[in-house]
């Protein structure tokens, strides 16, 4: 059982040691073994995590963020389409 540091958890998740506290303090992340005054995850228990956060990705994929400046009249545009496409059959 490989133990890593709170760096090193850092490093592999690509993000910062702040980052890291603050999954922790919300529940986000596993909590750390502490050994005296180190914070020490086992790297299977990362991995799981890890795992079970892609799994959770797929199911639950949220849909996509609307960009850009919110249209003045939507109902409208949407009017404009479907009379479009009626006076086309």
């Amino acid at each position: 059982m490989k133990l890593c540091t709170k760096d090193e958890v850092a490093h592999q998740l690509k993000s910062s040691k702040r980052t890291i506290d603050n999954w922790v303090a919300s529940g986000a992340m596993p909590k750390p073994i502490h050994i005296g005054r180190r914070a020490l995850w086992a790297q299977e228990i990362i991995d799981l995590w890890l795992a079970e956060k892609a799994a959770s990705q797929f199911v639950q994929n949220p849909p996509p963020v609307r960009r850009g400046r919110p249209r003045k009249y939507p109902s409208a545009v949407k009017l404009m389409r479907d009379n479009s496409k009626g006076g086309q059959s």
